[in-house]
């Protein structure tokens, strides 16, 4: 289900609502899809719920871009390597 709250109040008055999925699921409007969106109120902007889940990837310091990452269930989980982190 998309929930939409008041964000915040920016300095030239303006209301800003953020929207975002209580399922972890991507949130899409006009064919462009967002983890969560943040716009001003007045614009009265509607998303829908996709059924793709946002995926959050977290790369630790010691880890190389190009080493794959495993992830199951849209958590990241990554096989440590006592040898680069002294463990």
């Amino acid at each position: 289900m998309i929930h939409y709250e008041h964000y915040m109040t920016r300095s030239d008055g303006v209301e800003l609502t953020r929207a975002w999925s209580d399922l972890g699921m991507m949130i899409e409007r006009d064919g462009v899809r967002y983890a969560e969106a943040i716009d001003p109120t007045h614009l009265g902007r509607e998303y829908t719920e996709t059924d793709e889940p946002v995926v959050i990837e977290v790369y630790p310091r010691w880890l190389e871009p190009d080493e794959p990452i495993m992830t199951e269930g849209g958590a990241t989980t990554v096989e440590l390597d006592p040898a680069k982190t002294g463990v």
